[in-house]
């Protein structure tokens, strides 16, 4: 975690049926980010996916 310390970080989530994978990664980023990180997590998976892409495995 010392490589991305004091660098802004950009996570792509990988798309989930019920959006839980979405929802992980932003509780992990909202707990690193009091740690001092900077990471922000895309919606652009999320936004883009059709409800049949998102029911892919």
């Amino acid at each position: 975690m010392t490589a991305i310390q004091g660098r802004a970080v950009m996570l792509f989530p990988d798309l989930s049926k019920d959006g839980k994978a979405y929802a992980r990664w932003s509780q992990v980023a909202i707990e690193l980010n009091v740690q001092g990180y900077q990471i922000s997590i895309s919606t652009l998976l999320e936004d883009k996916a059709n409800d049949e892409e998102k029911q892919q495995d």
